[in-house]
Order: C-alpha cells, then sequence, then structure tokens
C-alpha cells in the first residue's frame, strides 16, 4: 500500500499486488517526491527499491535503529513489527495524552496498547479471517477452501460453508469484545481505534464506541517521516 502525503495531509493512495510494480509505476509517475519511507516485514527486491528511488531519491527504511516518535517497551530477542509501530505512532500523533487500543485487522489481527506519555506497551497477536478459513481447509481432510463476502449468517447458522464463515466472523467479534473488556474500565477514558482491511466487517458490530481510521499505518508513517526530517 502507498501513500502520497502533500503536508499532513493524505492526498492518493492506492493498494498494489506485491509483483505489480508497473502498477506501481504508474502510481508514482505524476508525483515529485521531496522524502520517502518505506516499512515492509518482507525482503525488498532490488527491482522494487530501484523503482522507489527513482521517484524518491531521498528514502529511508525503517529498521530497530530508526529514531521514533513513541518509546517501544523493551521486546527481547522479537521487536514489534513495523506495522505495529507505525500504528502506534499514529495512535500517539493523534490522541495524545490518551490511552489507546489500536485493533487492526488485517491478515493477523493486531491488539496494540499506547498509554498517555507515548509508550507503546505491546498487546496480542492473532490469526486474521482468511488465516483462519485457510486454516480450517489446509488442516482438516474435508472443510472447503470458501472466502468471505457480504453475506450476514447468524451465530448458529446451517450448512458447512456458512457454519465456516459463522464461526470465523464471531469468533473474531467475541475475541475483540473480550480484549476490549480485559484492559478498558469506565473511568479509564480509553481510546478505541479500528484498522486493517477486514475491519468494515465489524463496524456495525462493535458494542463500544470506536474511532475507524483505515489509513492509521500510512499515517503513523508519515509521523515517523516527518519526526526524522
Amino acid at each position: 500500500k502507498a501513500g502520497v502525503f502533500v503536508s499532513d495531509e493524505l492526498a492518493d493512495s492506492q493498494r498494489f499486488g506485491y509483483s505489480h510494480l508497473h502498477d506501481l509505476s504508474n502510481f508514482l509517475e505524476p508525483y515529485h517526491f521531496k522524502k520517502g519511507i518505506i516499512s515492509s516485514v518482507r525482503n525488498l527486491s532490488k527491482d522494487f527499491l530501484g523503482l522507489l528511488h527513482d521517484s524518491c531519491p531521498d528514502l529511508s527504511i525503517i529498521s530497530e535503529i530508526t529514531p521514533m516518535p513513541i518509546n517501544i517497551a523493551p521486546y527481547g530477542l522479537h521487536p514489534p513489527g513495523q506495522d505495529r509501530i507505525a500504528l502506534a505512532a499514529y495512535l500517539a500523533d493523534k490522541y495524545p495524552d490518551t490511552n489507546t487500543l489500536g485493533i487492526s485487522l488485517g491478515t493477523c489481527i493486531t491488539y496494540n496498547i499506547t498509554d498517555a506519555y507515548s509508550n507503546f506497551m505491546g498487546g496480542a497477536i492473532s490469526p486474521g479471517l482468511s488465516l483462519r478459513l485457510k486454516s480450517m481447509h489446509e488442516f482438516t481432510g474435508k472443510l472447503p477452501l470458501i472466502e468471505l463476502d457480504d453475506e450476514e449468517v447468524p451465530v448458529f447458522a446451517q450448512g458447512t460453508k456458512q457454519n465456516m464463515i459463522s464461526g470465523v466472523i464471531h469468533g473474531v467479534l467475541y475475541e475483540i469484545c473480550g480484549f476490549v473488556e480485559a484492559i478498558a474500565s469506565p473511568n479509564s477514558g480509553l481510546k478505541i481505534v479500528i484498522t486493517g482491511g477486514d475491519a468494515p466487517k465489524f463496524l456495525d458490530k462493535l458494542p463500544f464506541a470506536h474511532d475507524f481510521q483505515p489509513d492509521a499505518v500510512l499515517f503513523g508513517l508519515h509521523r515517523i517521516l516527518t519526526y526524522n526530517a
């Protein structure tokens, strides 16, 4: 996913398949960038990096030594992913002096706690919707591989496909509610922010107040970039 910022405003954004460099090139072509930043959890190809450097010579890649506008609690041998750090940077910038819980629903579901002093305190990680469906297919003998659509199913449904969808959707919903209940209290003043590609499937189902920001990670990356600039 790529985002273009003009000052502090997100002017444009788009998603790409990792191998579709021509689409990314067409997206970048109209712009002349002063600075850029990359966050990735996979190895980046020379072609990919070369394309980005052509569009933005002043390009940085987040690493363990990148100065951050937030404090990160000690993590030992396994530091948090860059996407989680970017989300925490967004939360601390958008909601200063506030305890926040950022829930990102993507390939994995991450629960990310940032306190009122801009400390990223960690949280939890669980499989996302597609991973749950895929694992049921791959590790059983007969359960089919299905994809989620906009079909609404009851908690207790009829048919194998509907049972699987119900288990995934309602299982994640109850999981989210359980994590929120574990950290929130009536007087905590906790701000809850929802993001990620699968977030829209849950926005009208969540029984608690929340903000939705689909581009929270991009805003967090922008915050890290401007902090270093």
